[in-house]
């Protein structure tokens, strides 16, 4: 038998109108979620929310833009 290992590969889950979808991370990464959430008291998965709303909803300026 075979044993096949991701190597430092975490799936998150996100909450998405009422249905949950996975998201694959190294676990370097998930740690970091996971030791801020904690410190901040955050759910892993809202933290996510939050910081995929932030980052992806702005709107990027750039330096030629008039």
């Amino acid at each position: 038998m075979v044993k096949k290992e991701l190597k430092s590969m975490y799936i998150i889950l996100i909450y998405m109108e009422d249905k949950f979808v996975n998201i694959k991370i190294r676990k370097e990464f998930r740690d970091m979620i996971k030791e801020y959430s904690k410190n901040h008291g955050y759910k892993m998965y809202a933290l996510i929310e939050e910081l995929i709303k932030e980052k992806c909803t702005k709107k990027i300026l750039y330096s030629n833009q008039t």
